[in-house]
């Protein structure tokens, strides 16, 4: 689902995106699969990167009115191996709303934006939050994987063509910002999850209600919420765009994310058969979507699918909890004996940082 507004040259969009990388991280507090991006894309020639660092500066701080303070900026420092110099036209714009000591230079890996090997690419400039209770400096937390240090948006001014390892000046630059609505939610909010925020917490209270286990940071209680949640979630708003579950393509990964959030649901939840349904419903009445009947068929027609199977593997995975090492024995005899689908296995190798071995 997208909507767009054009004015004056700039596509203001939001849409729902589907992250598939951060399958295996959704017990970390920021991350998820379905996201909704607030995206601007400045096709102006002139003053683009001094008009969009003002309005994201002033959405921030006087309509949002966020803590200046908390802020940090990055801009991309310059890459001497392929001869990008540093964008100091970018530092030097944010000198004029922000203390120097919180605009901080950075690399290719994380300040040069390149939607693959070849084609448009520029330097960018990242929007941080600081979520901390304490309010000292602490620019060593930008950009090093800290979960209360968030990135918010990200500003890619594109104004490259890279071919061949090489690059060539474009004749018209243009800006495609993004900002992050769950993560932007958390922040307004002043949460230190975003699953603690009001995205989230109305789901969480839908599994409650249905399963009768209450939400509570042990015995992977809170993974499992996180991850029904999340991934029912993602799966509501494909089917409402038409992906189906299927063996293959775009098909397979809502396959896949069912067969994971029942998995968890009877396994940490104490699910019984049809409640993996009856939360769908829920949640498809929750978010009032257009195609309610064929989801609900959907749903419904899934978890009967793979409900046998699924209980199998709890029975099997329970006298697993504590393991630390797989053989590759124990393994065929979960996918070949008893019949338990390998992508299952894996995921719950995976999830319960198992080492498969000889």
């Amino acid at each position: 689902m997208k909507m767009f507004v054009i004015l004056n040259h700039v596509l203001v969009q939001v849409e729902n995106t589907t992250i598939l990388t951060m399958l295996d991280m959704i017990h970390i507090i920021i991350h998820y699969l379905k996201c909704q991006a607030i995206g601007v894309f400045d096709c102006k020639t002139s003053s683009q990167k001094e008009s969009n660092i003002y309005h994201a500066w002033n959405l921030l701080t006087r309509v949002f009115t966020l803590d200046p303070k908390r802020i940090y900026v990055t801009y991309f420092g310059g890459d001497t191996e392929l001869n990008i110099p540093e964008d100091i036209e970018t530092k030097n714009i944010w000198s004029k709303y922000i203390d120097e000591t919180h605009i901080l230079p950075f690399g290719m890996k994380d300040n040069f934006w390149m939607m693959a090997e070849n084609g448009p690419c520029g330097p960018c400039t990242e929007i941080h939050y600081d979520l901390r209770d304490d309010p000292t400096f602490r620019d060593k937390f930008v950009n090093n994987d800290d979960q209360l240090v968030v990135e918010i948006w990200n500003l890619v001014f594109i104004q490259y063509n890279m071919k061949n390892n090489k690059l060539e000046k474009l004749d018209k630059y243009h800006v495609d910002t993004g900002c992050g609505f769950e993560r932007l939610v958390m922040v307004l909010q002043n949460k230190k999850s975003s699953y603690d925020t009001d995205v989230f917490t109305p789901i969480f209270s839908i599994i409650e209600s249905v399963t009768k286990v209450k939400y509570c940071e042990q015995n992977k209680i809170d993974i499992s919420y996180r991850i029904i949640a999340d991934h029912l979630r993602t799966i509501i708003f494909s089917l409402n765009d038409d992906i189906i579950p299927d063996e293959h393509g775009r098909g397979y990964i809502i396959t896949k994310l069912i067969k994971r959030s029942m998995l968890y649901l009877y396994l940490y939840l104490n699910g019984q058969r049809g409640l993996f349904a009856n939360i769908g419903k829920l949640m498809i009445e929750y978010y009032d979507v257009d195609k309610k009947n064929i989801m609900l068929y959907v749903i419904y027609n899934e978890e009967n699918k793979y409900g046998n199977i699924m209980w199998k593997s709890v029975v099997e995975f329970r006298k697993l909890s504590n393991v630390k090492n797989m053989t590759k024995n124990v393994y065929d005899h979960l996918t070949k004996t008893r019949g338990i689908y390998k992508d299952v296995v894996d995921q719950f190798i995976i999830d319960n940082n198992i080492k498969l071995i000889e």
